[in-house]
């Protein structure tokens, strides 16, 4: 069945660091999402046995498929689906983000009658799922003071609500605020298509701080509704394919770029907390691949001081491949070879 009204929603799915939890994501999208909605998938060169069950679930449901043939920025991924969404609301939801029944529904009421350019959801971390409050709201924002000279001191500030608390202890209301995250958040399009989209140059830190600031800038409202309940899969495992992709969101480069980039856009000092920030620039490749990778080939065994020499040794090859892996991928186009508009099964959600 075919609807040519405009959706009341687009949903947005674009990868954030792996593959591996894509299927799981996906698929608790279609089985707790009632409407019908339109859901645009940007798939950022995933392996095929990911892109191939991606498109069967696309096909299957009348969503479509935009592939591109290489990694992508998460800002940038969501840029391509925005240009062909039609929805009054865009729901960004990133690949490893489960979501529980009545979550859309209950953003579109919350933004329907508070007005808000930006929803948010009770966002949880890990397994089980839904119980451990990852993000609440919060606080974000610019803080300017005068240092010993007088010289102003521009500090950028964020602090996630209610972090690591169980949902059954914390009683939790809807309410404006001043953060959501990326993982999964809703915004008006037509405050989208006013600035122009998503900031490219921000590619892989603090998007949503950055996002937030500018929306409260504008005069905009962020509210939080808790009753739509989504989870990040959030963990140390990475499967054999996960790794390039992780690389590049993860690269040096990109880091160091958006951190780089962020100061200049808000003027910011580099201050304690942002130098520590550039100085341990590779620490999730470190830590999320290069100890576990030592690990597994130790055994544990060896000693803490061989281990260690194991690991500074791995992060100096990881840091050159890491080069090669931007200037491999960033010389390729950013062209759509899937994709056709197929507004028809699950996609609609048509406005009254």
């Amino acid at each position: 069945m075919t609807s040519n009204k405009r959706p009341l929603v687009t949903l947005i799915v674009v990868p954030r660091e792996k593959f591996s939890c894509t299927f799981d994501s996906l698929d608790s999208i279609i089985a707790h999402t009632k409407g019908p909605y339109e859901l645009i998938y940007v798939d950022g060169r995933s392996p095929k046995p990911v892109r191939d069950g991606i498109a069967k679930r696309c096909t299957d449901n009348g969503f479509d498929h935009v592939r591109v043939e290489r990694f992508l920025p998460t800002n940038v991924a969501r840029n391509i689906g925005l240009k062909r969404a039609r929805g009054k609301y865009i729901a960004f939801v990133e690949n490893d983000v489960v979501v529980s029944p009545g979550w859309l529904e209950a953003l579109v009421d919350c933004a329907e009658e508070t007005g808000a350019t930006v929803t948010g959801p009770l966002i949880c971390e890990g397994r089980p799922i839904h119980s451990i409050i990852h993000c609440a709201g919060g606080v974000c924002g610019i803080k300017s003071k005068p240092d010993e000279q007088g010289k102003i001191q521009r500090h950028l500030y964020e602090l996630l609500a209610e972090q690591k608390k169980r949902v059954d202890k914390v009683p939790l209301e809807r309410k404006q605020t001043e953060l959501a995250e990326f993982h999964c958040m809703m915004i008006r399009k037509d405050y989208l298509d006013e600035v122009g989209g998503l900031d490219p140059n921000v590619l892989n830190t603090r998007e949503h701080v950055d996002f937030c600031i500018s929306v409260m800038h504008k005069g905009g409202t962020v509210w939080l509704e808790p009753k739509s309940i989504v989870t990040y899969l959030f963990d140390t495992s990475l499967m054999h394919y996960d790794v390039p992709f992780f690389m590049y969101r993860w690269g040096d480069n990109s880091e160091r770029s958006s951190l780089l980039y962020l100061k200049d856009k808000w003027n910011l000092t580099i201050d304690r907390m942002l130098q520590k920030r550039l100085d341990s620039i590779g620490k999730r490749r470190r830590h999320f691949m290069i100890v576990p990778f030592i690990k597994s080939l130790t055994g544990g065994k060896g000693g803490k001081r061989f281990n260690k020499a194991l690991v500074e040794g791995s992060v100096l090859v990881d840091r050159g491949i890491n080069r090669l892996l931007f200037a491999w991928n960033d010389r390729k186009p950013i062209t759509i070879v899937g994709g056709e508009s197929n507004h028809s099964g699950a996609a609609g959600m048509a406005q009254k």
